[in-house]
């Protein structure tokens, strides 16, 4: 059984995707992302949110979900990893964070691949995807078009925080 398979318990889930580094836009973007991220547990009965554990950007989420479990404890918050928590270097789990999750399906893909199929297999999924996206020529900005693609044939929903900050 897959990592992400749904069961009937499970409700909506929401990934995020973004360039590793915010250029000091963290305020603005957190801001933002708490905003969106109360909206959809509120309105769209989104109880499950994923994040890696890369980046700013990641660690901007972590911080922000921390804080969204605080208000809205029956959420759930998971760091999931591209790579074996054995080679995990300098994890930091929140404290009310639901664990880690590392995908079996990325156990025979090469470690230079390990992100970008990572990302995929959130993205294929999730039923929303918040993003921020400032660089389109990076591995981020490929992942949105991919998740762009898939919102046009109504598999999944995208929050682009870069059209809310212009």
């Amino acid at each position: 059984m897959c990592f992400l398979e749904r069961v009937e318990t499970m409700g909506k889930m929401c990934f995020f995707i973004g360039n590793s580094k915010l250029y000091g836009r963290e305020d603005v973007i957190k801001s933002v992302l708490e905003e969106d991220i109360g909206r959809l547990i509120t309105e769209e009965a989104v109880t499950e949110f994923f994040v890696g554990n890369y980046g700013q950007f990641d660690s901007l989420v972590k911080s922000v979900l921390e804080n969204m479990k605080n208000i809205f404890p029956e959420i759930k918050a998971h760091i999931v990893l591209p790579y074996h928590p054995y080679y995990v270097k300098n994890l930091r789990e929140p404290k009310n964070f639901d664990g880690t999750i590392y995908p079996e399906e990325l156990a025979k893909v090469p470690k230079r691949l390990a992100i970008v199929r990572l990302n995929h297999l959130m993205v294929d999924r999730v039923d929303y995807l918040i993003a921020y996206v400032s660089d389109t020529t990076r591995n981020s900005g490929k992942l949105l078009e991919y998740a762009q693609k898939r919102e046009k044939q109504g598999f999944m929903k995208i929050l682009n925080l870069m059209e809310k900050m212009q």
